[in-house]
C-alpha cells in the first residue's frame, strides 16, 4: 500500500536562450501526503479502542483489588473523556498497614509508621540489604497505629528493604534509600 504513495517524477533539463543545457534532466521521488490521512485516522481509531479497553480493564482491576483488600473505591465522572475527577477510598482499619519511611531518602535516621491489629501474632519488621541478607529483625510490641525510629549511622549508602511479618508471613515490603 505504501509504495503507491511514492511516485517517480522527472524534472526537465534547463536550457538557456542559446540552447545550452544549464542543468540536465533528473528523476526524483514524490510522496503523496494526503494518502496518509486515512491511515492516520484509522491508527487514531485503533488506538482509541485500545485505550478505552485498557481503561475498562484498569477499572475492573481496581474494583477487584478493592474488594480483596476490604476497600471501597467510588468514582464520580464528569462524563468528559470518562476519566474520574473524584475518588473516595474507605479503608477498614482491621488489616495491618506498613507505611513508607520518612524521610526517604534519609541520612542518619528515619521513622517508619505502621498499623498492627490487636489479633496479630508475632509482628515484626525485618530489614534486608541489597543482596537480600537480613541485617536486623525487630519485634513489634506496640499494636495499633504506631511508629519506630531507625538509626542507620553505621550503614553504607544504598537501597534497603524493610518488611512487615505477622504470624510468619510477609504482609508488605518497602524500599528505603540510605545516603551519606
Amino acid at each position: 500500500m505504501l509504495p503507491n504513495f511514492v511516485k517517480s517524477l522527472t524534472h526537465p533539463s534547463q536550457i538557456d536562450t542559446s540552447g545550452n543545457i544549464i542543468s540536465p534532466e533528473y528523476e526524483y521521488k514524490s510522496l503523496n501526503y494526503l494518502g496518509f490521512v486515512p491511515l492516520l485516522i484509522k491508527g487514531y481509531q485503533t488506538q482509541k479502542v485500545l485505550i478505552d479497553t485498557l481503561n475498562n480493564r484498569l477499572t475492573q482491576l481496581e474494583q477487584t483489588v478493592a474488594s480483596c483488600c476490604n476497600m471501597r473505591i467510588s468514582n464520580s465522572n464528569t462524563g468528559s473523556n470518562d476519566f474520574p475527577v473524584k475518588q473516595t477510598i474507605d479503608l477498614s482499619s482491621s488489616g495491618p498497614i506498613l507505611y513508607q519511611n520518612q524521610p526517604n531518602p534519609f541520612d542518619k535516621s528515619c521513622i517508619i509508621r505502621y498499623f498492627i491489629p490487636e489479633n496479630a501474632i508475632n509482628p515484626k519488621i525485618i530489614f534486608q540489604d541489597e543482596t537480600g541478607r537480613t541485617i536486623n529483625e525487630t519485634a513489634i510490641t506496640e499494636k495499633g497505629q504506631n511508629s519506630i525510629q531507625v538509626n542507620s549511622q553505621l550503614l553504607n549508602s544504598g537501597i534497603y528493604t524493610y518488611s512487615m511479618q505477622i504470624d510468619g508471613k510477609i504482609i508488605d515490603s518497602k524500599k528505603m534509600l540510605k545516603t551519606k
